[in-house]
């Protein structure tokens, strides 16, 4: 299990995160919501090691991340960010074979490179294997990132707003992807997005951050609710049931007196 307990960052000696207490166990989806500057990006990133907590603790199965190397943390958790401009010409088939680098010597073993192959295969996009990175559009570019992560056959996996540049049969299709490898190879991905009907869709929890802080967590039954969403957003909406699931249907009037979250 991925523990976070009491979790706090600064920037510029204003607090970004503020008494974070979650945790993410294998097999589930947990969708980071919230409004911007909410904070999800930066808890996703103190979770990888790019930014450093300033208090609290960040654990696997009791092990703190900040204690292990790179290459430890890299094989425990995956990470797919927003965007990653390469810096030199890369085609899409290294690009994911990066994912790997934890697991190789110098040379990527058979192994390494069937699980690139298969990956490839299975988000579609053989079909530029052989592409630059940089050439890409937005939203293949995030089909890349998202099979690199997976490449790393990490436990945890990580994602900052993975369909941001998909239209929307893509983002069903990027979303199933990641409930099945949830669901089959038992890993726990936490997932930062601002879609709550695709957080509605696809979570088993939902953990909603406001002003740094994490608010409400439940099902998703138990976060998206008209009160909740109007507490935090600033909107009023109708919640019904589709296929099973809440579906958050925004009305015209904006509450402009709702409180900052920044």
């Amino acid at each position: 299990m991925l523990v976070i307990r009491s979790l706090g960052t600064f920037y510029r000696k204003r607090r970004i995160l503020i008494d974070i207490d979650m945790d993410l166990k294998t097999g589930e989806v947990l969708s980071l919501v919230g409004p911007n500057g909410a904070g999800k990006t930066t808890l996703l990133k103190c979770c990888v090691g790019i930014l450093t907590p300033g208090e609290g603790t960040i654990c696997i199965d009791d092990q703190d991340v900040t204690c292990l190397n790179g290459n430890t943390r890299a094989r425990r958790i995956g990470y797919m960010p927003q965007s990653s401009p390469s810096r030199f010409p890369m085609t899409v088939f290294d690009t994911v074979l990066m994912g790997r680098r934890s697991h190789m010597a110098w040379n990527p073993s058979r192994h390494d490179l069937e699980i690139v192959e298969t990956l490839i295969n299975a988000m579609n996009i053989n079909h530029i294997a052989f592409r630059n990175f940089d050439h890409l559009s937005g939203g293949e570019q995030q089909k890349v990132l998202l099979a690199r992560a997976f490449a790393q056959e990490a436990a945890y996996i990580l994602l900052d707003e993975p369909t941001s540049n998909l239209d929307l049969k893509h983002q069903f299709e990027l979303m199933d992807m990641v409930a099945r490898m949830a669901a089959t190879e038992s890993r726990g991905v936490m997932v930062a997005m601002h879609d709550l009907n695709l957080a509605s869709r696809y979570s088993h929890r939902i953990a909603m951050l406001s002003g740094g802080r994490i608010c409400f967590v439940g099902t998703p039954f138990e976060v998206l609710t008209p009160d909740i969403i109007k507490d935090v957003y600033g909107v009023t909406v109708t919640v019904t049931r589709v296929n099973g699931h809440p579906y958050i249907m925004p009305s015209t009037h904006i509450i402009t007196d709702r409180r900052s979250n920044t």
